[in-house]
């Protein structure tokens, strides 16, 4: 099995409550020029991620037009797997 190594760069200071990993068979798609889906790597479950956050680039820019540019270059989501028994992270993007 091979090593696969990721690096990861973030611009804007974020307290350290809000960074997570996430480890697993896990795959993306993308739905918009700054959004992506993550999920399981599981058949039908990214495509089925992917069309139910289709909109989410729409949502952004809504956003941005009643509060102003949005700050983080990206918005991703992870879907975590139902046996997963908490809930998940709220990034404050435009109320910081």
């Amino acid at each position: 099995m091979g090593r696969v190594v990721e690096e990861f760069v973030m611009e804007q200071p974020i307290p350290p409550y809000l960074f997570a990993f996430a480890v697993g068979e896990l795959g993306f798609r993308e739905v918009g020029p700054r959004t992506r889906v993550y999920a399981e790597s599981v058949a039908g479950k990214l495509d089925a991620a992917a069309t139910e956050f289709a909109g989410m680039e729409d949502m952004i820019r809504v956003g941005e037009r009643l509060f102003g540019a949005y700050e983080w270059e990206r918005f991703d989501l992870l879907l975590l797997p139902p046996s997963f028994p908490y809930g998940g992270m709220r990034i404050r993007g435009w109320c910081s």
